[in-house]
């Protein structure tokens, strides 16, 4: 009997191996492209599977056999997946938090058999675009002023830049948009220039910023003697910020953002503001006084009696950004910057159905064998019982 098990219990070990419960996590960025590709894949394959499951719903993403690829045309991004035969990937444009959740990829043999391999999509929302800053450097020959431009924004990650001209300091739609796309912008200038406000515009997947600037007084032409030498290079920059405090949350959790003040100073008021909006006014008290600017925040602001500390309870996707403290003490006024990123991973409820997964075929191929070393040990004991005597 027990050279009958072994290639049994090795064939099984195998179909565990070849089930693919081995869970691959992928990690990417609200708005990006991302590519969901296998660890492995076999060299032939007859047909290709892509499913998901978002949340507690399954749905089937696209098919794809040899003639050709089929995608579901009820999902709501199916206008955004495609298919890599190569390296049998799913591919998802401007992918958004939505589509965070467990894929699977089933991939059917051709004697029959097939291979599964899961993959857990989880998102990660860009933080709100800060103010962005300009800084110039101009230089000065021969009656032409020369500048170089640099849009500077705090956290620049997952961020696309676009330039404007225009004759005032607030944007109008008769502006000249420039085809540059950078945060650097080289220019000449010269005497008779006109739309001399420029523009930088920085934006991401949630949120956008502006910064504008006038070049025309950064080029000084009375003090040029055109006498064969250069004027001196300038430079004007303006500076960020201080860097904030980096604090982290998840959706439907509580963060804190602590204020300190100096030692042996009271706080009077305390005025909080998200990106350039107002959010809330507190005052210290028992009980304390919070007046809230922002309908999307009541009823999630909670502050003690110090008005040391601000709390946001149910933190939602949109949550994320930066947030300012305008902070006045019986002795003095200062600021204090705080920047809420909110991460998004993929769903509990799709790591569980995973697990779920790959526990019940592993329980079913154990059930198996344990029906089958039942039946061997039954059939064994029979055939060695000697015979009833009458």
């Amino acid at each position: 009997m027990k050279g009958a098990l072994g290639p049994l219990v090795f064939s099984l070990l195998l179909l565990l191996q070849a089930g693919g419960c081995q869970e691959v996590k992928v990690k990417a960025a609200v708005g990006e492209t991302v590519q969901l590709q296998p660890k492995t894949w076999p060299s032939s394959w007859v047909a290709i599977n892509w499913k998901v499951k978002l949340r507690l719903e399954g749905y089937w993403i696209l098919r794809h056999d040899q003639n050709r690829t089929s995608a579901n045309p009820l999902l709501t991004f199916a206008d955004r997946v495609s298919f890599h035969p190569g390296n049998l990937s799913l591919q998802i444009n401007s992918v958004t938090e939505k589509e965070s959740g467990l894929y699977t990829m089933d991939v059917k043999l051709g004697d029959g058999s097939g291979i599964t391999q899961p993959l857990s999509l989880g998102l990660l929302l860009p933080d709100r675009v800060q103010q962005p800053n300009i800084k110039a450097s101009t230089s000065q020959e021969r009656g032409r002023c020369y500048l170089t431009l640099s849009c500077l924004v705090p956290k620049a990650d997952w961020v696309t830049y676009s330039w404007s001209r225009g004759i005032s300091s607030h944007p109008a739609p008769e502006d000249y948009w420039l085809q540059e796309h950078q945060a650097d912008l080289q220019l000449e200038i010269t005497k008779s220039s006109s739309n001399t406000f420029y523009h930088c515009n920085v934006s991401n997947a949630i949120s956008w910023g502006m910064a504008t600037i006038d070049v025309e007084p950064l080029c000084n032409y009375t003090g040029w003697s055109g006498a064969g030498t250069d004027a001196p290079t300038t430079e004007v920059v303006r500076t960020p910020e201080v860097a904030p405090t980096e604090l982290v949350g998840t959706p439907g959790e509580t963060v804190t953002f602590p204020l300190e003040i100096p030692a042996g100073e009271t706080l009077d008021t305390a005025a909080w503001m998200i990106g350039t909006e107002s959010l809330a006014t507190v005052i210290p008290g028992d009980p304390p006084s919070v007046v809230v600017s922002d309908r999307s925040y009541r009823g999630r602001l909670r502050v003690p009696n110090d008005g040391l500390s601000l709390h946001i309870t149910d933190l939602r996707l949109e949550d994320a950004g930066s947030y300012t403290a305008q902070v006045n003490t019986d002795k003095s006024q200062f600021t204090r910057l705080f920047t809420l990123h909110i991460y998004v991973s993929a769903t509990m409820p799709a790591q569980a159905s995973s697990l779920s997964y790959c526990q019940a075929k592993g329980l079913i191929l154990l059930l198996v064998l344990g029906v089958l070393i039942t039946g061997t040990v039954g059939v064994h004991i029979m055939a060695s019982k000697p015979p009833k005597q009458d």
